[in-house]
């Protein structure tokens, strides 16, 4: 209530001394219990309340993408050190974040279909690498397997990443590309599908999968019946106009 009248290194003082509470628990409880990995999570949180106090501080001039990918950084020990899932969630999110506001400041992607299949093309190859990170991490019990959360998370980026790009080709003639974006993703969701279905077989990417072949099939035949309809009408009108 009163935080705004109450001294900065009071305010300091109070957010590093919860993040020193947050890593003595750690310490004294058992490894990769649910205390444990609670402890580190609100250490990961607390960690980015403190580098906003401090940007907010003492005014730094850093741009927001900064605050996040930094953030990132200093807690990537920790969730190497955890092997808990919701770190790397939360780890993956921050860089996600990091990526579209990096576009976002030096970039007009918001208006232009060149940056934003620049922005597109980046988080889905950020998010299909980290992906099979991923995957290999499970294979050698390297992360926290209690749960699926994180393949999902990556799925969903990384499809509709790539998804988008496919429909952004097919509609925007202006665009350059479309071979290898088409192709990409061809490759992407055959890949998808020997490794779901036959390998390690997981309904999410699957459906993820199909909803995307979906998505980009009925962008290309509803975008074929309408230029197909132009040029009807086109001829139509002069004919009209030659008769």
């Amino acid at each position: 209530y009163n935080w705004s009248e109450i001294g900065r290194f009071f305010q300091f003082t109070i957010v590093e001394s919860a993040i020193i509470v947050a890593m003595i628990v750690y310490f004294k409880v058992k490894v990769h219990s649910i205390v444990s990995n609670v402890s580190l999570v609100s250490a990961s949180i607390l960690l980015g309340v403190l580098l906003a106090l401090f940007g907010q501080t003492y005014q730094t001039g850093a741009d927001t993408w900064q605050l996040f990918f930094t953030w990132a950084i200093l807690m990537l020990p920790w969730a190497i050190i955890g092997r808990f899932s919701i770190l790397w969630i939360l780890w993956i999110a921050l860089l996600n974040l990091s990526i579209i506001l990096y576009y976002g400041l030096f970039q007009s992607f918001w208006w232009d279909i060149d940056d934003a299949q620049n922005l597109l093309w980046s988080l889905f190859i950020f998010n299909l690498l980290i992906h099979s990170i991923w995957e290999l991490s499970l294979t050698y019990q390297k992360v926290d397997t209690s749960d699926s959360w994180g393949i999902r998370l990556l799925t969903f980026m990384s499809a509709t990443s790539i998804t988008i790009l496919a429909i952004i080709q097919i509609i925007d003639t202006k665009t350059t590309g479309f071979t290898v974006v088409i192709i990409v993703w061809i490759l992407y969701l055959i890949t998808a599908y020997v490794i779901y279905r036959k390998l390690k077989p997981n309904l999410f990417i699957l459906a993820m999968a199909c909803l995307s072949a979906i998505s980009v099939s009925i962008t290309f035949l509803g975008h074929l019946i309408l230029s197909t309809i132009s040029l009807v009408a086109f001829f139509c009108l002069l004919y009209v106009l030659l008769v």
